[in-house]
């Protein structure tokens, strides 16, 4: 939800629309908005702080307004106070007056259902952790979250990279995730939402056909956006020492992808 411009905005195929004033199922008018996004952040802000100068900072600013040299040279000529922005700001930015850095809802990422979620979310919060502190002046992070005796959140307040290293080698080992496997994830999309889980149900049987201890097939289930650009997506997972090798085995017809190794899993 865009707020300054009222529409809702798509941030995966870019489809927007006006929010409407009633709901399209009961049609009551009684809608309120929930959530915590930068403008929302900003609005905060300004009512806590009425005096600060504050720059936001994410892709929702347009390109034009959001140059990398405008927002050096506000914070480098001391123009601006606080910074409000999303993973854009905590990368390659070197402010040597920035002493406070805070989190919002740094535990976010640990929700999505990925392998990597933990990997991700520490290696973000030492990267905003590092934007404080990078002049004379010692730097402070404060991390908001609802999880902090998690490993993840422990290990990355305490800079320990040995803690989580660890403890995420475990964890995957466990689940038999890499790097002690292979990854081959198989999406399929069509239009009708029966007819996709139907293929991927299909495909599925095929490969669970060779499962073992070293190969491991999970799903199908809906993907993490089950629904996108008109089209119902359904995933199997295929796990082991060369998933890839049984997965060429297979005839697929159009509307299959194939990653292997892929980034992520959601």
């Amino acid at each position: 939800y865009h707020a300054t411009e009222e529409r809702l905005v798509c941030h995966r195929c870019g489809y927007s629309t006006r929010v409407s004033e009633t709901c399209p199922t009961c049609k009551g008018s009684r809608i309120r908005y929930l959530g915590v996004g930068t403008q929302r952040v900003v609005d905060e802000v300004h009512t806590v702080f009425p005096g600060a100068r504050v720059i936001r900072w994410d892709s929702d600013v347009p390109a034009r307004t959001r140059g990398q040299s405008r927002l050096d040279d506000a914070v480098h000529s001391g123009d601006v106070d606080i910074i409000v922005g999303t993973q854009m700001v905590a990368k390659g930015l070197d402010f040597p007056n920035v002493t406070l850095v805070g989190a919002i809802s740094a535990d976010l990422g640990l929700t999505l259902p990925d392998y990597r979620a933990g990997e991700r979310t520490f290696q973000l919060l030492c990267q905003v952790a590092g934007r404080a502190g990078r002049g004379l002046k010692p730097g402070r992070v404060v991390a908001q979250t609802y999880e902090p005796e998690n490993y993840v959140i422990r290990s990355a307040a305490a800079q320990d990279y040995r803690a989580f290293f660890e403890a995420e080698m475990k964890y995957r080992e466990e689940a038999y995730y890499p790097p002690f496997c292979s990854v081959v994830r198989l999406v399929y999309a069509h239009t009708n939402d029966d007819r996709g889980r139907s293929e991927a149900e299909r495909v599925y049987r095929l490969l669970a056909r060779q499962s073992s201890d070293l190969l491991r097939v999970t799903g199908p289930t809906p993907a993490f956006v089950h629904r996108l650009r008109g089209r119902y997506r359904w995933q199997v997972l295929v796990r082991g020492e060369n998933p890839a090798a049984v997965v060429a085995g297979l005839s697929l017809p159009s509307g299959w992808m194939v990653d292997v190794d892929p980034q992520s899993v959601a």
